[in-house]
């Protein structure tokens, strides 16, 4: 029999994330964090796609890096996105060409440079073209305006 008091403290994560790797369903927060192993995608959750190798749950797959500062990014934008569009997937394979999609729609960001600003353009440009076209790529990749170009196409 044991006398005394113990504090629990309970940390809640939200889910922000989920990453499909060999066919096992994990959901991660903004910052990487593996919250669980699920059968299916919990909803309000945006795909990753990245090839760095998955950690149980409970663990931290991205160090401080450009990854990391990305997918952090990208939450809290789309936490504070007004507007209806909320992108499906972002693909942070190669941290120097980071691309989204929405919709049938691909959106080059490129690097992370400058991510914010470049998100919110897409999010305008998307807001004013006709989204029942066939989906086209925005590229973003270079400091100059974006170009809107075919799939499939050069």
């Amino acid at each position: 029999h044991i006398n005394g008091e113990m504090e629990i403290q309970v940390h809640e994560f939200t889910a922000d994330y989920t990453l499909v790797h060999n066919g096992v369903i994990y959901t991660l927060n903004r910052n990487g964090k593996v919250l669980g192993i699920g059968q299916s995608k919990l909803a309000g959750t945006t795909d990753l796609i990245d090839d760095t190798s998955v950690l149980p749950p409970g663990n931290t797959m991205y160090g401080d890096g450009p990854k990391k500062t990305v997918m952090a990014t990208f939450r809290k934008l789309m936490d504070q996105n007004t507007s209806t569009i909320e992108f499906e997937q972002l693909n942070i394979q190669d941290p120097a060409d980071i691309t989204l999609e929405y919709q049938g729609w691909t959106v080059e960001v490129g690097s992370g440079e400058d991510f914010q600003r470049k998100i919110n353009q897409a999010i305008n440009i998307l807001k004013s073209v006709d989204l029942q076209d066939e989906g086209e790529i925005i590229d973003m990749k270079f400091d100059a305006p974006p170009v809107i170009r075919p799939k499939g196409g050069a």
